[in-house]
């Protein structure tokens, strides 16, 4: 846009998208589980249209070509739980030819407790660290000012259910 601080929204007549994402699910009966997903993607502009002609075979915002996550996670019958996930998001731009934002990997923890051991108590205790190595990443490059993501969130919660 001519106006800084202003976006400028419209349609892109054709873009093609290729991609698949598998998961796997698994829950034992001894407390413990696990699930995982890769995912891949590639978009390509076919037709940008007599407007945009520059963004002709440009790959779309906010399409990262790979992703993929961890989780374990453990519930025990006394009434408490953890879990640990990880994740990874590929490098992408989130504007048409705007730069390349880097990838990132993000690692969360959690831990809780119903104070009766039971999962229909009333009272329930959690603590969760979310981006446990605090890094910096961006997911936003809006008018060469960088939109960095959520810093390291460390958390208590109690619950009463009513």
């Amino acid at each position: 846009s001519a106006f800084p601080g202003f976006f400028l929204t419209g349609n892109i007549p054709e873009a093609t998208g290729r991609g698949i994402e598998l998961t796997a699910d698994y829950r034992g009966d001894s407390g413990w589980g696990m699930n995982a997903s890769v995912g891949w993607l590639r978009t390509k502009i076919t037709d940008a249209g007599t407007i945009a002609t520059a963004f002709q075979g440009a790959e779309l915002p906010n399409a990262p070509k790979f992703t993929g996550s961890l989780g374990l996670s453990y519930e025990h019958a006394a009434g408490w739980d953890a879990r640990a996930s990880v994740r990874y998001v590929d490098e992408m731009t989130n504007t048409l030819g705007g730069p390349l934002l880097d990838d990132y990997i993000i690692v969360d923890l959690a831990a809780g407790y119903d104070f009766t051991g039971a999962r229909n108590s009333d009272w329930r205790l959690d603590l969760f660290v979310n981006n446990l190595t605090n890094t910096a990443y961006i997911i936003e490059n809006a008018s060469g000012r960088d939109i960095v993501g959520r810093p390291r969130e460390i958390g208590i919660s109690v619950t009463m259910r009513f």
